[in-house]
C-alpha cells in the first residue's frame, strides 16, 4: 500500500497510564529506495524535537503471545471469551503452545519453563464494544470500565487470569 503524502493518527504508550498521540506526516519521496511512497517521518511525540526516521514499507503484526502460568486453564478462559476455538496445539504431546486465528493475527498462549515474563497489553478492535462489555462486564476482572476516550473511541479493559490486560476498543 503506497503511503503517498498521508497524514497517519497514531497512538504511542508513553509510560503506563499515558498516552500521547501524534500526527505523522509521511512525504512521498522522489528516488528514495523502498516502494513507491516510502520515505521520512516525522514524529510530534516531542514539540521541540522533530525525530526523523527513513520507512522501507509498514510492518505488519501478524502474531501475538502471551505468556501463560496453566496453559489449559487459559485456554479455557480465551476459548470462552472469544467465542473461537484453539488451534495450532504444539507440540501435540503435551502442548506447550496454541493460536487464535483473529481476523489476520494470530493471538497466542504459551507456557514455558522456567516462564518467561508476564504482564502484557493488547487492545482488540471491535465492531460493538457495548455488546462485548454486555457479554463479559460481569463475568471478568475489569481494570477499566466502558468508557468514552478522549481520542474519540468507546473501550474498556479487562485482566486474563494471568494479569495480562485486553482492551476492547470500538473506534
Amino acid at each position: 500500500m503506497p503511503l503517498g503524502n498521508a497524514i497517519v493518527k497514531a497512538m504511542w504508550v508513553v509510560s503506563p497510564g499515558r498516552r500521547r498521540f501524534a500526527h505523522v506526516q509521511v512525504p512521498a519521496l522522489p528516488g528514495a529506495p523502498g516502494p513507491p511512497g516510502a520515505g521520512l517521518v516525522e514524529s510530534a511525540l516531542q514539540p521541540r524535537r522533530v525525530r526523523k526516521v527513513r520507512i522501507v514499507d509498514l510492518p505488519k503484526l501478524t502474531h501475538v503471545r502471551v505468556n501463560v502460568r496453566h496453559l489449559a486453564a487459559s485456554i479455557d478462559w480465551y476459548e470462552r471469551l472469544l467465542g473461537v476455538p484453539a488451534r495450532g496445539h504444539w507440540p501435540p504431546q503435551a502442548p506447550t503452545y496454541v493460536h487464535f486465528d483473529l481476523g489476520p493475527t494470530q493471538f497466542a498462549l504459551g507456557q514455558y519453563e522456567p516462564a518467561p515474563a508476564t504482564g502484557a497489553r493488547f487492545n482488540v478492535e471491535v465492531d460493538d464494544v457495548d455488546g462485548w462489555w454486555r457479554r463479559l462486564g460481569e463475568d471478568v476482572d475489569v481494570l477499566e470500565p466502558l468508557m468514552n476516550t478522549p481520542y474519540g473511541t468507546r473501550k474498556f479493559t479487562i485482566r486474563d487470569p494471568d494479569g495480562n490486560e485486553l482492551g476492547f476498543v470500538q473506534a
